[in-house]
């Protein structure tokens, strides 16, 4: 420790009077032989960072807004792939798109706005009001059980009761449809959203969890529509 405490001081001490010796040099940087590259900037990326960043401001200053303009998106564009993958399946792999129902989207879509847009939104954020932060595991459990307990069964019951409804079922159709459908559904929701649920609520900004979140969910919506419009075993027997 004395040798290293001497053979600093003596550095500093040559440094000052270097320094003296020759002011001008010690101020300026040395000379590379080769000059640095400066990269330009890549187009792409900046229309990224931009979009991105107007997407972080909108979430802090209208988050239900910016929330529920997303799930419309979302939801809608997952109907248009699972018709895509419908229609597809139904005419030997070729998309005719006279089959393609634009209403039957716009109906989705107009119910993610409500149920996941704001339904969801508001849940998560008094969620995290309730129970702040990822400390423990324990929490981090606790929030992802309660999601999936309280939030989820509401969210796709209404799903499944909305979706027939607005198509013109019946009140008994929709309960035969939703009692062959819940438990189905809600398993698949937990094996989805409930592995996801522990590394957002462990890993992500709440904030930004409605990006994440909203990918996840579009996925989610592609398998609901397609739930949702798939003709039931009673259906079938009776068509």
């Amino acid at each position: 420790m004395p040798n290293r405490l001497l053979i600093a001081s003596l550095l500093l001490f040559l440094a000052g009077v270097a320094e003296g010796y020759f002011p001008a040099a010690a101020a300026r940087p040395l000379a590379l032989s080769c000059p640095r590259r400066v990269a330009p900037p890549v187009l792409g990326f900046e229309v990224v960072s931009q979009l991105s960043d107007a997407y972080y401001a909108s979430l802090e200053t209208h988050y239900y807004a910016t929330t529920a303009v997303q799930a419309f998106a979302l939801v809608g564009t997952g109907d248009a792939i699972s018709q895509l993958i419908e229609i597809s399946s139904a005419n030997a792999g070729e998309f005719v798109q006279d089959d393609y129902d634009p209403g039957r989207t716009l109906r989705m879509a107009m119910l993610g706005l409500f149920i996941a847009g704001f339904g969801t939104s508001t849940w998560l954020q008094h969620l995290e009001g309730a129970l702040p932060g990822h400390a423990t595991v324990g929490r981090v459990l606790e929030k992802a059980s309660l999601d999936a307990c309280l939030w989820a069964p509401l969210a796709n019951t209404a799903y499944l009761i909305l979706v027939p409804l607005l198509e013109g079922k019946s009140p008994a159709e929709v309960q035969t449809m939703l009692n062959q459908r819940f438990i189905p559904v809600m398993q698949t929701e937990l094996s989805t959203f409930f592995p996801y649920n522990l590394i957002s609520f462990s890993l992500i900004n709440p904030l930004y969890r409605p990006f994440t979140t909203g990918f996840v969910s579009m996925c989610f919506a592609i398998y609901m529509s397609w739930v949702t419009h798939n003709p039931t075993p009673s259906e079938e027997a009776t068509a």
